[in-house]
């Protein structure tokens, strides 16, 4: 089991407003303000408080609060610039003068190792113990925060030369493995710049990374050490090359699957911290025609496993893996691909068509594992393939066919699809015209024939 890492991640919008530029976003509750309680009635646990810069003394306006649940160990958890947490009970903003107050039900439990989370552009976060903020501290509870340190990088090639769009990140590694990150895919400018400047680096000893998306990909990191208010100018270096593995899954037919592909170390340490970085960063979706793609930095030793999508029909936990398949690897710089093969299992396989008929690319497909797709659930509960805009190299595969394995365990699973294509006539792919729709199958060998409106 490899240590806790957390990563933010910073990419283009995509379909359905699963994703959006910058962050993963949450659903925030807000919480309405206390009132008074009446006879007989419990009045609601409230936290108030005020958010002060720590060196001038003046308030923050619009700083993020919110109360965060204790979150389950994982191997690897995302953390979120605008919601700091995987499991928000409560959330609020102050106002002008710094103020905020958050109330909670009576009934409601807070679990053992809840925070108050503060966030907000150009400073470190911070998280408290509810405790220190009950009423009643009125503006006693005075919260103090500091300034995060801004990081602008120019990166370069080995020739010292300026490189254009390329990714940026960093990471941080603490106790027992656990790993803070951050990565934005895109792009430094035509004179290699990139900077952290509104979210800031955190601060202690920080790596900073880059990568180039080409025939040949490459990387170059410069570790630092910040402070508080620090601003710091560093030069990436982008000379070593990736190491590369690359495949496809298919079924026992040989034909193509869409499907869920995972690397776990063969041994202990053979994966740096960096190495857990990108493979975070790269996902676990292979496109819709099955292929995948992982790059780190080392020629590490790994196993491959290859899993697929179950849908639940009840709990807040609707949809697990299942695993199919795993098989023995190796990173390399001009890999052999590396062929997974699924057993037997039923497969659906959907097109999606357009005016007269005609079969269209399809772009992206989403699965919604009904009854699910009720108030409060909204989205695919999957996107098989990934969703649009999750290959930095741009090198997405977009089939007229898509086939995955039938994820049992819903009542209906509902495929909904969208494709981009050219308008005819057109002079050029510039002029093109979106499409969308869906269907509902009850079983694998239901028709999956999406008309596109």
């Amino acid at each position: 089991m490899l240590g806790r890492l957390t990563v933010t991640e910073t990419r283009a919008n995509r379909f359905g407003g699963r994703w959006v530029t910058a962050v993963l976003i949450l659903a925030l509750e807000f919480a309405g303000c206390a009132t008074q309680g009446t006879a007989g009635q419990a009045s609601p646990v409230s936290f108030q408080g005020t958010v002060v810069d720590a060196q001038s003394g003046v308030p923050i306006e619009g700083v993020t609060v919110v109360l965060c649940a204790e979150a389950a160990e994982r191997p690897i958890a995302f953390e979120n610039v605008l919601s700091p947490c995987a499991t928000e009970l409560a959330s609020t903003f102050t106002d002008r003068s710094g103020s905020f107050r958050m109330a909670r039900d009576p009934g409601d439990q807070i679990p053992p190792g809840a925070n108050i989370v503060f966030r907000s552009a150009g400073y470190l976060p911070l998280a408290l113990p509810p405790a220190t903020l009950r009423s009643g501290g009125g503006s006693s509870n005075r919260v103090t925060l500091r300034s995060a340190p801004t990081v602008e990088v120019t990166v370069v090639n080995a020739d010292g030369a300026p490189v254009r769009n390329a990714g940026l990140g960093w990471f941080v590694e603490e106790k027992a493995g656990a790993i803070r990150a951050r990565y934005q895919a895109c792009c430094s400018s035509a004179e290699g710049r990139i900077s952290f400047g509104l979210d800031g680096v955190p601060e202690g000893r920080v790596t900073l990374f880059s990568t180039t998306g080409s025939q040949t990909p490459r990387f170059g990191t410069n570790t630092i050490a910040t402070h508080s208010g620090g601003r710091y100018s560093v030069i990436l270096r982008v000379a070593q090359p990736l190491q590369q593995l690359r495949g496809r899954v298919v079924d026992v037919d040989g034909s193509p699957l869409a499907a869920v592909v995972s690397v776990e170390p063969a041994e202990a340490n053979a994966l740096t911290g960096l190495d857990r970085v990108l493979l975070e960063v790269r996902g676990t979706d292979t496109d819709l025609a099955g292929n995948f793609e992982f790059r780190i930095a080392s020629p590490a030793r790994v196993v491959l496993h290859l899993s697929t999508w179950v849908g639940l029909a009840t709990g807040a936990a609707h949809v697990r893996l299942t695993p199919l398949a795993e098989v023995a690897s190796q990173f390399g710089l001009d890999p052999k691909p590396v062929i997974l093969k699924a057993p037997a299992v039923p497969v659906v396989c959907c097109t999606m068509l357009g005016p007269n008929n005609a079969r269209l690319a399809v772009a992206e497909l989403g699965l919604f594992f009904a009854p699910h797709r009720t108030y409060g659930h909204s989205g695919s509960c999957v996107w098989v393939g990934g969703p649009a805009g999750a290959d930095e190299d741009s090198q997405r595969t977009f089939p007229q066919e898509v086939r995955f394995i039938w994820p049992s365990g819903s009542e209906t699973l509902v495929v909904t699809a969208r494709s981009t294509a050219v308008v005819p006539g057109a002079k050029d792919a510039s002029e093109s015209q979106s499409f969308s729709g869906e269907v509902a199958l009850k079983r694998p060998a239901d028709a999956c024939q999406i008309r596109g409106m």
